[in-house]
């Protein structure tokens, strides 16, 4: 099991050392703009072969209700960073939610922060069954609990990684509405509207049909006057079994399995793509093979490590290979960096080349900083680079001079890259930082790439 490190190092190094001057981002090519080649040398780095510990991705444990459980020590023993949780609310379909269920949401969100974990939410009025499902509540009802849950959410929304759009039918799978809300697109647009202006982050729908009908494409991503650009996902409860349809997550509205999977693959470059196994029939469908190619086509972040049991063991093979490659996976190549650093100057110039050997690009936006430390000083500078465009597949340049307070003579500093949560409430939490999967040195939320003395 990989190693979380939870020392406090960001609060104590941003406490003590405020950094002097405003990023200077020059994009140059070959060696880091700046860098004399004289002054230049590349390092080259080894990708590491297990498992890395990185948050907002690979397999999730699910919580049987977020409302009353605390106790998440399984799940970070055991390296998962991401939970999911249904919210059952069969007892108010007719009702208000009370505060005090508000409340224990609250609570349960808060323990996920104190466990330095996130999670999936879906709201739901039953478990099913089908095709006999327990009722769901009107749209009425619907959107006064949405406005209900949003205060509480957006208060968490640190810890809350996506959102599926639940409510609607049997398991809020968007299906068997005992109001006919799966058949009401008019309700449905309502609903994931009133969804999105509410709740933080992310919505995932179960069906490739909905996101069309919804108008959820790579080309057009609105409801409406309601701009959803990369907000609106996909997560698929049925993957890898009843082919051709995996149990009717595709095809529903007439189009075909290639071309939901190509709706998915494109809607999955700006947005979560996610889900579980259900049962291995015809069991030729569910393998290593057609695993590993579809979460690569599609983009998977996420899936079930508990659910299903005997499509698991199927995958057990590739169960490493899937959970190592799940979401991002980040390996650090090479990185042009100075041979010496020069006492009189407070330019940094660096070279990275980073390869993603995921399935898909970190979703959410988070800093990516360049980290000088010199003995007891550390400082650290924004890079211009969005972390959600190294696309999986490609190796991403990041060629940057950035502009920090001038190394003290006589000393040796150590350069590190380091990509923390953008949330303010996390940003010192090296847990929530990205480690990346390379034979770089990790410490305290930093990737340091090595040390360089301070010319005279």
């Amino acid at each position: 099991m990989a190693e979380r490190v939870r020392s406090r190092f960001w609060a104590t190094s941003r406490a003590r050392w405020v950094v002097l001057v405003a990023l200077l981002a020059v994009v140059a090519t070959g060696v880091a703009a700046g860098m004399s080649d004289a002054n230049a040398v590349t390092k080259k780095y080894q990708p590491l072969s297990g498992a890395v510990v990185n948050p907002q991705r690979g397999w999730y444990d699910r919580v049987e209700t977020i409302l009353d459980q605390r106790d998440f020590s399984e799940s970070t023993r055991d390296g998962i960073t991401l939970l999911h949780s249904y919210v059952r609310l069969d007892d108010y379909r007719d009702e208000p939610i009370p505060a005090d269920v508000l409340s224990r949401l609250d609570q349960g969100l808060a323990a996920v922060r104190a466990a330095h974990l996130k999670i999936i939410l879906r709201f739901t009025y039953n478990q099913g069954p089908y095709p006999d499902s327990a009722p769901d509540a009107t749209k009425q009802r619907i959107l006064q609990q949405i406005a209900q849950v949003g205060p509480v959410l957006q208060k968490n929304k640190d810890v809350v990684a996506a959102v599926e759009a639940g409510f609607i039918g049997a398991w809020g799978e968007w299906h068997t509405s005992t109001h006919g809300l799966d058949r009401d697109l008019a309700a449905k647009k309502e609903i994931l509207a009133a969804e999105h202006a509410a709740f933080p982050g992310q919505l995932l729908l179960r069906y490739p049909a909905d996101l069309r009908a919804l108008g959820v494409t790579s080309a057009d991503r609105t409801i409406g006057n309601t701009a959803l650009a990369g907000s609106v996902g996909s997560h698929q409860d049925c993957f890898l079994a009843g082919a051709p349809d995996d149990n009717g997550t595709f095809s529903r509205d007439g189009r075909s399995p290639a071309a939901d999977k190509a709706l998915i693959a494109a809607v999955g470059r700006y947005a979560i793509v996610g889900g579980e196994t259900c049962n291995p029939d015809p069991p030729e469908r569910t393998s290593c093979t057609t695993a590993l190619r579809e979460l690569a086509q599609m983009h998977f972040t996420y899936l079930n490590r508990d659910y299903e049991p005997h499509s698991l063991a199927r995958l057990a093979p590739c169960q490493d290979d899937i959970g190592n490659r799940l979401g991002y996976r980040l390996q650090l190549e090479e990185a042009g960096l100075p041979k010496t650093l020069d006492p009189g100057s407070r330019n940094l110039s660096l070279s990275l080349q980073i390869r993603n050997v995921g399935f898909a690009s970190p979703y959410a936006a988070r800093p990516v900083l360049a980290v000088l430390q010199c003995g007891a000083t550390t400082r650290t500078v924004p890079l211009a680079t969005d972390i959600r465009s190294w696309d999986p597949g490609r190796t991403i340049s990041v060629n940057e001079t950035v502009r920090l307070a001038a190394p003290p003579r006589g000393t040796s500093c150590r350069i590190g890259i380091a990509m923390p949560d953008a949330a303010a409430s996390l940003r010192d939490d090296p847990g929530y930082a990205i480690r990346l999967a390379s034979s770089t040195s990790w410490s305290a939320g930093v990737n340091w790439l090595g040390s360089r003395p301070v010319g005279d």
